[in-house]
């Protein structure tokens, strides 16, 4: 498997940084993406990622840098006159929303060649005997009683990859460091936001759980010199990733 970050930025808009988008590769030349971030068609050209076979697209939560790519990404399966099916793995209480974007968005049934499922999150079976596994974070929870009020969905996820080659370790957006818990034992890679995050903990956290490397992304603006000056003694070794990042197991 073979894992291309796409996009490495946060929320904030970035010249240098985009969205959150991540493929995973696989033998059969077949991916999914994780988060479509705005602009993730681009990046996966740029990246040499075909649109036509990512198989998988799943959705971590409902913040718009997670999931803006996803209409345009759709359109291109259309244009490129996709026949194979796809399918969309979504927050409980999205698939009507993510329904509804996509019909205003003009992107219609009738107009896809290719059937199009949407799913409530839940484990994945991938290829080379990998799978997906989500997990909840707390990221959204301090707003459940608003979200209630107007009827949108707060849960938000995490990912755990995994085969008997390894574990991977997808923090996506968390609350804080606090969030990954027992995740963390029997990682080998952690990829790790940075914007809600202690940089030195999350390092210290992966030493205690024996992570040999973590791979930090999500960046925004005003962290981009905190890794300058972020030292970290043990073995953990770590990367502050870039766009097109790639991590071959």
């Amino acid at each position: 498997m073979k894992i291309i970050l796409h996009g490495t930025g946060a929320g904030h808009p970035s010249a240098s940084r985009g969205a959150s988008a991540t493929s995973l590769l696989f033998s059969d030349g077949n991916s999914i993406l994780i988060d479509a971030g705005e602009g993730c068609s681009r990046a996966m050209l740029r990246d040499e990622v075909p649109l036509n076979n990512v198989t998988h697209v799943v959705i971590s939560h409902t913040h718009a840098d997670h999931w803006t790519g996803l209409p345009n990404l759709v359109m291109g399966w259309i244009l490129n006159q996709r026949v194979e099916p796809a399918t969309l793995i979504l927050p409980p209480g999205s698939l009507d929303f993510f329904a509804y974007v996509l019909r205003q968005s003009w992107l219609l049934e009738s107009r896809r060649p290719f059937e199009l499922a949407m799913k409530q999150m839940g484990p994945i079976e991938l290829p080379d005997q990998w799978r997906l596994r989500p997990f909840r974070t707390s990221h959204l929870d301090r707003h459940a009683d608003e979200a209630s009020q107007i009827s949108i969905p707060f849960p938000s996820f995490g990912f755990v990859v995994e085969s008997g080659e390894g574990k991977i370790l997808f923090s996506q957006d968390i609350a804080s460091e606090v969030d990954l818990g027992a995740e963390l034992s029997g990682t080998d890679i952690l990829i790790c936001e940075s914007a809600h995050v202690d940089l030195s903990q999350v390092l210290i956290s992966a030493e205690r759980a024996s992570i040999s490397r973590v791979i930090f992304t999500h960046i925004p603006p005003y962290r981009e010199d905190d890794f300058q000056h972020l030292e970290h003694q043990g073995p953990v070794e770590w990367l502050c990733a870039e766009d097109g990042t790639t991590i071959s197991l």
